[in-house]
């Protein structure tokens, strides 16, 4: 039975490195980087999940353990400042937005 090796924790420098080198067989990458790598012709495109998703916008935000544990109310003000800017922008038109 063959299995899956997955390696995490690495920049996205890093991944491109062990990629481009030979470390990974697969790799999951946003653009421009995925299509630098196929047009480079070091990779090449296996599957497009929006096809399957459909429009997906996301936003991630980190921080460090630390800053968490020390800042709660901020972070907490944080996100609900942007579910409000989120919800702004839904109710909002194409035009009005541009």
């Amino acid at each position: 039975m063959e299995s899956v090796s997955l390696i995490t924790g690495l920049d996205l420098d890093e991944t491109l490195y062990q990629f481009e080198r030979g470390q990974a067989d697969f790799i999951h990458l946003p653009n421009p980087q995925a299509q630098e790598l196929i047009h480079k012709k070091k990779g090449y495109l296996v599957v497009m999940p929006g096809d399957q998703l459909g429009y997906l916008c996301y936003s991630s935000f980190a921080v460090m353990p630390k800053f968490l544990e020390n800042n709660a109310d901020l972070i907490q003000e944080f996100v609900s400042g942007f579910f409000k800017a989120h919800l702004w922008l839904c109710s909002q038109t194409d035009r009005t937005i541009s």
